[in-house]
């Protein structure tokens, strides 16, 4: 029996299912390749449009850092992940005391890391110009103070100028620049903010308890100023600084429950911070008015 043709009639109709497939393979490996590639479109555009809102905005770019910012963790024994901006942290032990006889409180030197090198900071410049001329905005990228490893850190209260986190242009005429913010912003003094940075890196803002000057202006312009104290600034010892007339009572306000007395005066102790669980550390000073050790005390 001749079965040739048959043969040839079912390659055929093979090679022609092969085909069908192939196209139908092809189209969904084409559409699959449009989705992701709209996908990356939309994504490339969502992150231009979310870096171009923080370039506008007149504020330093500092990512939380350390355990303790705002938002979410994933946690294990040696690390921690921010469910907010993706910052990793790591801890590891390298050395421990034990507790002394009838407390609790024992050291443990470890080594921190966090992987939010870089801090963006921004200044205004102003071009001369017609009327009042133009101002525009830049940044710049450079490595933060908290960021990378961290090893025997301690804890520190600092005070941020304002032109720390955005390099303004003075305002120089009641025109150009308003009558209040004119007058507020060539007062004698710096604008300010008592920071607290502990040792895993993290940085808390700390607000002054009861009166204290700051910038006060709801119509103003210059939105970043709001918040920022001011009081004349001097060379202490230990660096420049405001100059409190007395001691000073600071505290967090992001949920850290974290409070502070600050006594820029005192010959003995700088200041002394005080946990939620009633544990305070407290920097001494030597006679000559520099930071000295730190000092851990537990409620026992």
């Amino acid at each position: 029996m001749f079965i040739g043709p048959n043969l040839d009639r079912k390659r055929v109709y093979s090679e022609k299912e092969s085909i069908k497939m192939n196209k139908a393979q092809t189209y969904r490996i084409r559409s699959t390749s449009i989705l992701h590639q709209t996908l990356s479109f939309a994504l490339l555009g969502y992150a231009l449009f979310a870096g171009l809102a923080t370039a506008d905005a007149q504020t330093a770019s500092r990512p939380d850092r350390g355990f303790g910012g705002q938002g979410g963790y994933q946690t294990t024994d040696i690390d921690s992940i921010s469910l907010q901006n993706g910052s990793l942290n790591v801890h590891i032990p390298l050395a421990s005391l034990p507790p002394m006889a009838g407390g609790k409180l024992g050291y443990t030197l470890q080594a921190n890391y966090n992987s939010k090198l870089w801090d963006v900071t921004r200044s205004e410049v102003h071009v001369a110009g017609p009327d009042c001329g133009n101002k525009y905005t830049t940044q710049d990228v450079g490595m933060g103070d908290g960021g990378g490893w961290r090893i025997g850190s301690r804890y520190e209260i600092f005070f941020r100028r304002a032109s720390d986190d955005f390099a303004y242009v003075q305002p120089f005429s009641d025109q150009c620049d308003g009558y209040i913010d004119n007058y507020w912003m060539n007062q004698p003094g710096v604008y300010f903010k008592p920071m607290l940075r502990t040792p895993d890196g993290a940085e808390h803002e700390l607000r002054i308890e009861g009166s204290f000057p700051e910038f006060e202006n709801s119509m103003t312009t210059r939105k970043y100023m709001l918040g920022y104290y001011k009081s004349p600034w001097q060379l202490h010892p230990w660096g420049l600084g405001p100059n409190f007339s007395g001691p000073k009572t600071f505290y967090t306000i992001d949920g850290s429950y974290l409070t502070a007395v600050y006594d820029n005066a005192s010959t003995t102790k700088r200041w002394t911070i005080y946990q939620k669980d009633g544990t305070r550390i407290e920097q001494l000073v030597n006679g000559e008015g520099f930071p000295s050790e730190q000092r851990t005390i537990d409620t026992n």
